[in-house]
């Protein structure tokens, strides 16, 4: 039987409190971004980044942070195993990557915070569309390889999310100002040091993957909707270390487009195509 604690645990985390407290993040963080372009892009007068509005941003980005790690730690104790086998754990996890790449790198790059912040309340409405059950760990997952597997493949994803929400801003940047060069190249620059980790990411989470497979299947690659898709997504970011998106346009619209990529290889396969690795 489940211990005083962690019934305490499971209360908590199924409260209507516990999810109105999610949601109230998100709405400051939301509000945050609001105040931060309208600031940014409409008053002339204005020279970002103001430390007011800088301590503003790190406040609720680390506010939802630690709920975020909270919720982790909560569902990893109940479900004793690590918490990566649902669709739930994963958007919790991949939350969780893309504030802490936020935090990481806003003191070189002042303008990613805010984007990690808003990637996050993205994310969040993916979470609300699945099923919050813990449940225990399936016998096909029971493996040690699926913390470090699907942990370095959503961290991958997470880069990517971040860089094709710059490649958006900087289109709309481009829309409202031709002349706006430097902050157009300061996204693509952002984009491009994203770049680096997320390929490498998606590598080990490929290769890692293989490994897993040949334990678990007796064949490193079976050419399964999941891994062909995910090489296919590799190859598409691959192509931005050639000389063919130098230009920041061209960029931003690669990023974008890489992201769709993404997008169905985590949830075209899994609708559409199902297959070993299909779960939702």
């Amino acid at each position: 039987l489940p211990s005083a604690f962690a019934d305490a645990l499971a209360d908590f985390y199924d409260s209507e409190s516990n999810h109105f407290i999610f949601w109230i993040i998100g709405y400051l963080c939301l509000m945050l971004m609001f105040d931060f372009y309208r600031k940014k892009y409409h008053d002339e007068n204005y020279r970002m980044p103001q430390s007011k509005l800088r301590k503003r941003c790190l406040i609720y980005a680390l506010m939802a942070f630690s709920y975020v790690t909270l919720l982790i730690v909560i569902r990893w104790i109940l479900g004793r195993h690590v918490p990566l086998a649902s669709g739930r754990d994963v958007m919790l996890f991949m939350i969780w990557c893309i504030l802490l790449v936020g935090l990481i790198a806003r003191k070189r790059h002042s303008s990613i915070l805010p984007t990690s912040i808003l990637a996050s309340i993205i994310v969040v409405f993916g979470l609300c569309t699945t099923d919050g059950t813990i449940t225990a760990l399936p016998t096909s997952l029971d493996s040690p390889w699926l913390g470090f597997h699907v942990a370095v493949s959503i961290a991958s994803y997470s880069f990517f999310i971040l860089m094709a929400i710059n490649g958006l801003r900087g289109l709309i940047l481009l829309r409202k100002d031709k002349d706006n060069l430097p902050a157009v190249n300061d996204l693509r620059t952002i984009s491009y040091n994203f770049l680096i980790p997320g390929t490498l990411c998606l590598s080990a989470g490929i290769i890692m993957g293989g490994l897993w497979a040949k334990s678990a299947w007796g064949a490193y690659w079976s050419w399964d909707p999941k891994e062909t898709w995910a090489l296919i997504t590799l190859i598409v970011y691959g192509l931005g270390y050639t000389p063919l998106f130098k230009s920041a346009k061209a960029n931003h619209i690669f990023v974008i487009v890489g992201f769709l990529f993404v997008l169905f290889t985590y949830f075209g396969v899994n609708y559409l195509l199902g297959g070993m690795h299909a779960y939702v």
